[in-house]
């Protein structure tokens, strides 16, 4: 049995540090890439990161909140878009061919994928490279790594807050040049978060089947010939008649290959412009049955998409590949961890901005004064021992807190006591789900009573809210900007819509509260300092050549 041993090879592990500075700048509203440190495959690491960011000159201090959010990710190689699973993975790395029974030999996926083309020079100088400092001479190669690596953890939050918004191209998939422009910023969670632009009723409320004992129901309005005689009446097939000297509109072809009469009932409708038919299947008088193992089937099967609506978010590719994994989650079967190929969050940090106003010093300004936000988040983190390899990568945002200054306050508008919450009601209401109209957003909205999402039952008890009274009370969402709204920091929107901007910031990001609105918003410093372990075997300590071991050498043996 020795020569089934599974036990890997053991080696002294060693230890390498990871350390830098980065100073950088970057635009406000979109996700900025703040370090980048690569892992290779056996190691594990810890250590700590440490984000100064200042804010760039303001006329005044903001009356809004400014936050910033700093994530760090460690990406999987195994997670990278090339790869569908752990053999391909295996293969790629130890360059030999996947073969199985029946099939024929296949090579796997490059386990670095080259940049080449147009999208060569897009990379080396999009944003992303440009704010991690990252210099590449232009004969030498590029791979994909870092910008899928930067997708792969931006789709993975996209999963999260829901499936219908438009993933983040990688790295092979890239067309057009804002393909690599840094995606919008994640909103944080406000008054609406809970909103859904629609919801399965099912999911909710269940479903039954019931079955009509007869198998089939009377439907009338559409009429047939009882006969060959002229005299014949038209009938359907509940019973009711129609004049036979009524001209049939369309005629079809019977049974026996002759051609019979066909008369179909209609109504009048749009104050008689128009007319539509009159058809309906007769329910009354029909008996519908069901079973108690029908209605605990529907129980089930609601309990159960409830808890396969707990995987929604594990396709983190974009590619659908985990429905696999999710059937055998819902059969009841355990998946490893790294078959699913996710990034790790590792530690966050969400602070908000603190303001310093600095007057003039000169006679002649003393009334003149610039401010400036900073902020400073600090992260401590670990990665247990890891087998694929992969990077670590420090993300951050900056967004103002979000403000709806026109949102709708119901209690103000209610007339009757049933608008109330009633408990007796509500818990029996079937249906505990409420309507978000768009006035609930912004009572200056065109379009007031329509629908804009929905909410849990009386979710609009929870209130939160931020108005702007005074000097900076704007009803008209159009209105240009005035002086006295210089020190709010927000996009005004006109008509709100459930669109992505529900989620993520919007695209461009106003910086019209800044001294520079074409400069970047903020200066960051960021330092780190990790201690990894793994497998890499370090040389010696080299010394300069002194001609020490000649020296030594020279010296003739003693008898």
């Amino acid at each position: 049995m020795t020569r089934q041993s599974t036990a890997p090879v053991q080696f002294t592990r060693s230890q390498r540090s990871d350390a830098g500075v980065l100073m950088t700048s970057a635009r406000a509203g979109v996700v900025s890439c703040l370090c980048y440190v690569p892992l290779l495959r056996g190691e594990s690491c810890s250590g700590s990161f440490s984000v100064d960011v200042e804010l760039a000159e303001m006329p005044r201090p903001l009356l809004n909140g400014v936050s910033l959010n700093v994530q760090a990710w460690f990406v999987p190689k195994s997670a990278h878009p090339q790869f569908t699973g752990m053999d391909e993975f295996r293969a790629s790395y130890q360059g030999t061919k996947i073969t199985s029974l029946g099939a024929p030999d296949r090579e796997p996926p490059t386990f670095f994928v080259p940049v080449s083309g147009t999208v060569d020079d897009w990379v080396r100088d999009s944003d992303l490279y440009r704010q991690l400092g990252i210099h590449v001479p232009s004969a030498d190669p590029l791979n994909t790594d870092l910008v899928d690596a930067f997708s792969l953890i931006h789709n993975f939050r996209l999963a999260a807050y829901s499936s219908r918004l438009a993933r983040r191209l990688y790295c092979s998939e890239i067309a057009v040049v804002d393909d690599v422009a840094l995606p919008p910023a994640f909103w944080p969670s406000g008054p609406f978060s809970r909103v859904v632009p629609d919801y399965e009723k099912a999911l909710v409320l269940g479903d039954l089947e019931l079955d009509v004992q007869a198998g089939r129901l009377p439907l009338s309005g559409l009429y047939m010939r009882s006969g060959d005689n002229a005299g014949d009446v038209f009938t359907d097939s509940a019973g009711g008649t129609v004049p036979a000297s009524l001209d049939p509109a369309r005629q079809y072809k019977g049974v026996n290959g002759e051609f019979s009469t066909l008369y179909a009932r209609g109504q009048l409708v749009d104050g008689g412009s128009q007319i539509m038919s009159d058809l309906w299947a007769e329910m009354a008088g029909q008996t519908v049955s069901t079973t108690l193992a029908s209605i605990d089937k529907a129980r089930t099967t609601q309990a159960f998409a409830k808890l396969r609506t707990a995987y929604a978010g594990n396709d983190t590719t974009g590619f659908s590949n985990d429905d696999a994994i999710v059937a055998e989650l819902m059969q009841g079967f355990s998946v490893p961890v790294e078959e699913f190929g996710r990034p790790w969050l590792l530690s966050q940090s969400r602070v908000t901005f603190g303001f310093a106003q600095r007057f003039a010093t000169d006679g002649d300004s003393l009334d003149q004064s610039v401010s400036q936000g900073v902020a400073q988040a600090q992260l401590r983190l670990n990665v247990p021992q890891q087998d694929v390899g992969g990077c670590i990568l420090v993300i951050c945002e900056v967004l103002p807190d979000r403000v709806f200054e026109r949102s709708l306050d119901p209690t103000l508008s209610f007339t009757d006591v049933a608008s109330l919450p009633d408990a007796l009601r509500d818990i029996q209401r079937p249906e505990p789900v409420d309507f978000v109209f768009n006035k609930r957003l912004d009572a200056a909205h065109t379009v007031p009573d329509g629908l804009y999402g929905y909410e849990p039952m009386n979710a609009v008890w929870n209130r939160v809210s931020t108005r702007l009274g005074g000097i900076y009370y704007q009803s008209d969402p159009s209105d240009p900007f005035k002086e006295s709204r210089s020190a709010i920091w927000s996009p005004s929107v006109v008509d709100p819509l459930f669109t992505r901007d529900h989620f993520l910031a919007p695209v461009p990001f106003p910086h019209d509260v800044f001294s520079d609105t074409l400069a970047d918003a903020y200066d960051a410093v960021v330092r780190h300092t990790l201690s990894i372990s793994g497998l890499t075997q370090m040389g010696d300590v080299l010394v300069e050549d002194g001609n020490d071991y000649d020296a030594v050498g020279g010296v003739d043996d003693e008898v």
